[in-house]
């Protein structure tokens, strides 16, 4: 394991620990959170929301995927990379 590996992994076990929203993205679960009020202090439309992930780099999303968190079914916008972190913009039905 090398220093990224080992960085990465406190991200998830440290910095995500935090996070108890799960979402399910083409059959694997992803934990983060979903920021449904993203709109106030990002450059969104109202009905889109942010879900801020360690997104795993071998899922790949399509414009118009289902992304489900807690029941409720989103689509798909586009993502942001922040570093380690993603912000996967999410439109709601």
């Amino acid at each position: 394991m090398n220093l990224s590996d080992d960085l990465n992994a406190d991200l998830q076990n440290v910095f995500f620990a935090d996070f108890n929203d799960v979402a399910t993205i083409k059959g694997t679960e992803v934990v983060g959170f979903l920021d449904a009020n993203a709109y106030q202090w990002a450059d969104l439309d109202t009905n889109q929301h942010i879900f801020i992930t360690a997104l795993p780099p071998s899922i790949s999303l399509q414009r118009n995927d289902t992304v489900t968190i807690a029941g409720q079914l989103y689509k798909y916008v586009t993502q942001r990379k922040q570093g380690a972190v993603t912000h996967i913009i999410l439109s709601a039905n």
